[in-house]
């Protein structure tokens, strides 16, 4: 995981406190600067990382199912349901880390945003329905950040699946 450059954070924080003497030298009041460098990089996982997860265990899931296939990938062009399901729960824990649609379709070599937004839509609503296929294999993926990388989803609440992210 990727962490705040010190001088990075130092240089923040002076930009900060010039911006807020700078503020009340002109209008007489302090302003209210709510800001944290480092909450963005303290529970997100790269998305190569996220990206190299979630191919394990579909790969695993190929295997228990007999397939006899190369290894897939979630940023392969395929619409083989196991391998759609599994890069929509993706594109799913990772909106819950904050990471951009666009940031998501550079990284999964989607065509645009919108693809991925549809498929969040797709997986938002199928964790809705309480579908068994992407409840499992969602819950797996969480599970798994969270022994590997001791992610606990804190983000925000997913009423879908009862993890309070």
């Amino acid at each position: 995981m990727k962490k705040t450059n010190k001088s990075e954070e130092k240089e923040a924080r002076k930009l900060v406190t010039l911006f807020t003497h700078e503020f009340h030298s002109k209008f007489r009041v302090y302003p209210t600067i709510i800001y944290d460098l480092s909450k963005r990089d303290e529970y997100l996982l790269n998305l190569t990382e996220l990206i190299t997860l979630t191919d394990e265990l579909l790969n695993a899931d190929l295997d228990i199912d007999l397939i006899k296939q190369e290894n897939r990938s979630v940023k392969a062009k395929c619409r083989q349901s196991l391998v759609v399901t599994y890069r929509g729960c993706l594109i799913h824990v990772a909106r819950r880390l904050n990471y951009s649609y666009s940031e998501l379709h550079r990284a999964l070599g989607q065509a645009n945003h919108t693809t991925v937004l549809h498929a969040h839509k797709r997986i938002n609503n199928l964790l809705d329905t309480k579908d068994f296929t992407v409840t499992h294999i969602y819950k797996q993926l969480e599970n798994e950040l969270k022994t590997r990388y001791g992610i606990t989803g804190d983000v925000q609440s997913d009423s879908a699946t009862g993890i309070n992210a």
